[in-house]
């Protein structure tokens, strides 16, 4: 996936702390993304922030790239 990809998260599958802590950032099953950087860290927009995220956790957080024309970013 390359920078500036939009991206629904369909899954992330990392333990429960971890994914409470990527919720509370907003990623989470659902939520649209955008890809800003795929280098380390990986860097998504959501919610109008930007947040880096280490490769190791991002490969763990599945998503579908460029769902429904239209959708907006939270």
């Amino acid at each position: 996936m390359t920078a500036g990809a939009v991206c629904r998260v369909d899954m992330v599958s990392l333990d429960a702390e971890h994914t409470a802590r990527m919720a509370g950032l907003g990623v989470s099953v659902g939520q649209t993304v955008r890809l800003v950087r795929a280098s380390e860290p990986v860097v998504v927009q959501v919610y109008g922030a930007r947040i880096g995220i280490a490769r190791s956790v991002a490969r763990r957080i599945h998503v579908t790239p460029n769902p429904s024309p239209g959708t907006e970013i939270a």
